[in-house]
């Protein structure tokens, strides 16, 4: 969102170490893109100034954006965009592009095009600005420092607000680059594609290239979602268009729902002449292809197709805005939500509880024969944990509405033991979380000891806050990035439950309105942030894998699911 221009700056400054780090390991990526043939994609000027220049240096001529998504403090966001008629729009393009290349050029000397993206609107409303001009302006300056550039846009701008985004506002947008010179990145093309909406103005600029793009998930919350059959077809038919060239993904996050986004990329290499996609039979292929040749591969696959039955079979409505699990919400009365970034399923939790149990048998009794530290054993054991965890979620969400409804009707029975049942389940659900080590807090979400304790600190409270409130400045964020970690289910989500659940308890008879609970998650928040580094564990220990404890404490799980399955729905 900083290259995008809707924040100024975030929990910053960045230290000189990370800066230096951050370099090294451009390098090392671009090096091993030219290793696999990927051309990257290099940032280019957006058009975007900092305060200090407008400030500091004569000339500069700006105009303020919008706030941006809930901030309101224009140190924060408000970010200054240069007015068109600014020489400043060369000038500083040129540098950004000329250092680029002198930095890099070992990587990208011997690309016959270079790619750059160019954002300048996103999530934004463009208000008086020439967007045109500003296009052109930022073309010419990138061209200027090399003739050999090619422009890549997202069109996310134009799907977020179709309203502002008219095909009149667009074409201006599109006017400014030659046709020749650009690729769209049409992001959210399974929920909203933009070379449909667009088809007639596209048509008028043949050389266009349009990549259609799943998004799917926002904030990186995970969670098993994704409507699988509506997205191949969706896919497929963009390219069979004609005038979209390729498929691509641009998930918020990774490492989640790989069969997904193995999904789009299979279709991208569709084989010619291959006149339909048998999504059962890739999936046979996908499971051999995760897990290696077994005796329980059948189990395994039907497993997955169960899934696909499923958590991967959810109404578009629910999922294609995203998805998330109100296990790390702030706990409400109304949790089950079906706007952006939904909370509600669309199936029984029995019906996905058959997926997890064949996946669990076949599992336990496959991992017995992969080597222990092979990649075959480290997907099989997330995959259960996934499942589970998954399982789990969808009965918390019941569970949650049956507590409420025994708060409302004052009994105070099935009110103690759902509450005492969703609390053992968390703590049991961290545990199955801790025991893989991509499950767990201190390896996904924070830094390794590489820095002084001081930056330590500080990165991992900002890792926690992203994490949790995002930032505290915007409440329309908080949990956004929300996460199901193995180290805060156990500590912040529980404390935030119990917090709830004693409230509800001590004023279930009582005439007065419940009191508002958001100072006292504000305080437990920033208290976990604060202490977040204790989490942090040696390499070692990052990477500790046993697949007794996984296996032990699903199982442990999974017996409080089944009891609470007959408990539901009897």
């Amino acid at each position: 969102w900083h290259r995008m221009g809707n924040l100024q700056k975030l929990m910053g400054p960045p230290s000189a170490f990370w800066l230096k780090n951050q370099l090294n390991l451009q390098h090392r990526i671009l090096e091993r893109m030219k290793d696999l043939g990927i051309t990257p994609i290099l940032p280019a000027f957006n058009g975007h100034v900092p305060q200090q220049l407008v400030d500091e240096v004569n000339g500069i001529e700006a105009e303020k954006a919008d706030f941006w998504s809930g901030f309101t403090d224009p140190q924060l966001t408000a970010v200054n965009r240069l007015k068109p008629g600014s020489k400043f729009f060369k000038e500083i393009g040129e540098a950004i592009v000329i250092e680029q290349l002198r930095e890099y050029s070992p990587y990208l000397s011997h690309l016959p095009q270079r790619l750059y993206s160019i954002d300048t609107f996103n999530e934004m409303n463009p208000g008086n600005s020439d967007v045109s001009a500003v296009s052109k302006l930022l073309f010419t300056s990138v061209l200027s420092a090399d003739p050999d550039a090619t422009i890549v846009m997202q069109m996310w701008c134009f799907a977020h607000n179709p309203l502002v985004w008219t095909k009149d506002m667009v074409v201006k947008v599109l006017d400014g680059i030659p046709a020749s010179r650009l690729i769209l990145l049409d992001l959210h093309g399974e929920k909203r594609p933009q070379w449909r909406r667009l088809r007639e103005l596209f048509q008028t600029r043949p050389g266009v290239e349009i990549i259609w793009t799943l998004l799917h998930n926002f904030g990186a919350t995970g969670g098993m979602a994704g409507e699988m059959k509506i997205i191949a077809k969706e896919a497929l038919s963009a390219v069979g268009d004609g005038k979209v060239a390729g498929l691509g993904i641009a998930m918020e996050g990774i490492e989640q729902n790989e069969i997904l986004y193995d999904m789009i990329f299979r279709l991208a290499w569709k084989e010619e002449g291959e006149k339909s996609f048998d999504l059962s039979l890739w999936i046979d292929q996908w499971v051999t292809a995760r897990y290696g040749e077994s005796k329980r591969k059948q189990t395994l696959v039907n497993a997955w197709k169960c899934a696909r039955k499923t958590v991967y079979d959810r109404s578009p409505d629910l999922s294609g805005w995203g998805f998330k699990s109100i296990i790390g919400e702030r706990p409400i009365f109304s949790m089950r939500t079906n706007e952006f970034q939904s909370t509600d399923i669309s199936y029984r939790p029995s019906q996905f509880l058959r997926c997890v149990e064949e996946l669990l048998s076949a599992a336990d009794e496959t991992s017995h024969r992969l080597p222990i530290k092979s990649s075959a054993m480290s997907s099989l054991l997330y995959d259960v944990v996934d499942f589970v965890r998954q399982l789990a979620s969808d009965i918390m969400l019941v569970l949650h509405e049956k507590i409420v409804k025994a708060y409302l009707n004052k009994n105070v029975e099935q009110f103690k033991y759902g509450s005492n049942t969703f609390t053992m389940l968390l703590t049991q659900l961290d545990k199955l979380l801790m025991s893989h080590p991509n499950w767990r807090l201190a390896t996904i979400a924070l830094p390794t000891r590489e820095v002084s304790e001081h930056d330590f600190s500080r990165h991992c409270m900002q890792a926690a806050t992203l994490i949790t409130q995002w930032h505290p400045a915007s409440r329309v964020l908080h949990s956004y990035s929300s996460r199901q970690l193995g180290g805060i289910l156990g500590t912040l989500y529980l404390k935030r439950w119990k917090l709830w659940f004693k409230t509800l308890e001590e004023n279930m008879f009582s005439k007065r309105a419940i009191p508002s609970l958001r100072q006292d998650y504000s305080r437990i928040e920033d208290n976990w942030i604060q202490h977040v580094s204790s989490f942090a564990v040696s390499s070692d220990a990052r990477a500790k894998l046993v697949p007794l404890e996984v296996f032990t404490n699903a199982y442990s799980v999974m017996y409080i699911i089944k009891d609470l399955i007959i408990t539901l729905y009897e």
